[in-house]
């Protein structure tokens, strides 16, 4: 009787064990030796370089081998070092890269290799976050439904493609946006820059994939947009991000830059409506603790196709946005030689049901694909289910739950939208 218990004990405390070390966003595993994770990838390799902290045992040994983890990569780097620290090579599996760093002790080797990691090695370590675009669920820049392109991306999509408002920030012109009956916040004219559209969006949302846990990404939006004429309009965008990789933080800001245009001018009263917007962006990602960072630049177009069947509107979008990586030097002591070229392809379908004079219930569905190179979550499904209070002609909010939804990664959380145009009406 207390063999079985024993096992299930032993079992149950070896997957306690294995679920603490999954949680640890970068590991380092010593052959015949200790193990340890932390928040810092700089801080953990530095401990093993000098053999203290929790590598205290093996700064006694002349020589010894570890693999590194890292965003959920097993093996990602890996360490073997001889001399007693005089003497250690840094391997690269998935670029195929290797250097040997050898030095007086293994202070002189650590310093070395610190250098390398934040600024010599800049290149090479592009090439590195290259591949970690393409394996981890929750990597920095590129091929995850949070990541820095991403981002970037889906907040084009939502302004001037998947709203239900259908004019994000009041750009719609007021011929193809007035609905029948009363005018609201977003129908109104802006006629010139006396008048102007501002909206807020913010958002929060958990993340679950495989290999870590305490994974979290929120930020906000702030847009300013306005009209020349009933078909063109400017809107000018800052967002900003803050993810949580079990502990290891990563930050995100862009900024961006549309002119909404109507092609065909729709006769006063039309149940249709067609937008063309293009846009221009760029966004700075940054996590010391992963030493990862990198600038994107690019933009694209979106085009929405509406259509208004009494008190429900239909929507029909897609989105076309291409980002390239610029080199940065020093930012915060880091070099960053940014490899991304990433080709974003969005589509979205959703409904908006104006159930009361002020009171708006609106679903969607949207799927998002990365393509040109290669990502961990190539293709994420997006639906969302919000509600929407009108509160006078100039103010309009929306509460909404959404989810990001693919093999291995989902997200869900919620998310805020207000809406306030100032100035004169049209």
């Amino acid at each position: 009787m207390l063999r079985p218990l024993t096992c299930l004990v032993a079992a149950g405390l070896l997957a306690t064990a294995a679920m603490a070390r999954a949680a640890e966003p970068f590991e380092v595993n010593v052959a015949n030796g200790p193990s340890a994770g932390g928040q810092s990838l700089t801080a953990l390799v530095d401990s093993l370089l000098a053999g203290d902290g929790d590598f205290a045992s093996v700064g006694g040994r002349s020589s010894y081998s570890a693999s590194l983890s890292y965003l959920g990569i097993e093996d990602a780097i890996l360490v073997s070092s001889s001399g007693s620290g005089r003497s250690v090579t840094v391997t690269i599996p998935s670029t195929g890269y290797a250097r040997t760093f050898t030095g007086t002790d293994a202070d002189d080797v650590a310093a070395q290799v610190q250098t390398w990691l934040t600024e010599s090695g800049s290149a090479e370590l592009s090439r590195f976050q290259a591949a970690v675009n393409a394996r981890s669920r929750v990597a920095l820049l590129d091929g995850n439904p949070r990541s820095t392109a991403a981002l970037l991306a889906r907040g084009a999509m939502l302004r001037y493609g998947s709203d239900p408002s259908i004019g994000g920030a009041g750009l719609s012109p007021p011929s193809a946006a007035a609905p029948p009956g009363p005018r609201t916040a977003t129908s109104l004219e802006v006629a010139d820059w006396r008048a102007f559209a501002l909206r807020l969006d913010a958002w929060d949302q958990h993340l679950r994939t495989e290999g870590l846990d305490g994974l979290r990404a929120s930020g906000g939006t702030l847009t300013l947009g306005g009209h020349f004429s009933d078909r063109v309009g400017l809107s000018v965008a800052f967002t900003g991000q803050l993810r949580h990789a079990a502990g290891a933080r990563f930050y995100d800001v862009g900024g961006e830059l549309a002119v909404p245009l109507v092609p065909v001018a729709h006769p006063a009263g039309s149940p249709w409506r067609w937008t063309l917007t293009p846009f221009l962006q760029a966004g700075f990602g940054l996590s010391i603790d992963a030493a990862a960072g990198g600038l994107l630049v690019g933009g694209g177009v979106v085009q929405r196709l509406g259509l208004r069947v009494r008190s429900v509107e239909l929507g029909y979008a897609t989105e076309l946005a291409f980002y390239g990586g610029v080199p940065l030097t020093q930012v915060r002591g880091y070099d960053f030689d940014t490899r991304v070229r990433r080709l974003v392809v969005a589509h979205s379908v959703g409904a908006a049901w104006r159930v009361h004079r002020a009171v708006v219930l609106d679903a969607g569905v949207g799927t998002t694909r990365l393509a040109v190179d290669d990502a961990a979550v190539p293709r994420w499904f997006t639906p969302t289910v919000g509600l929407g209070f009108r509160a006078g002609e100039r103010l309009r909010a929306r509460v909404a739950w959404q989810a990001d939804l693919a093999p291995g990664y989902t997200s869900h959380g919620v998310a805020l939208e207000l809406n306030l145009l100032a100035g004169p009406e049209g």
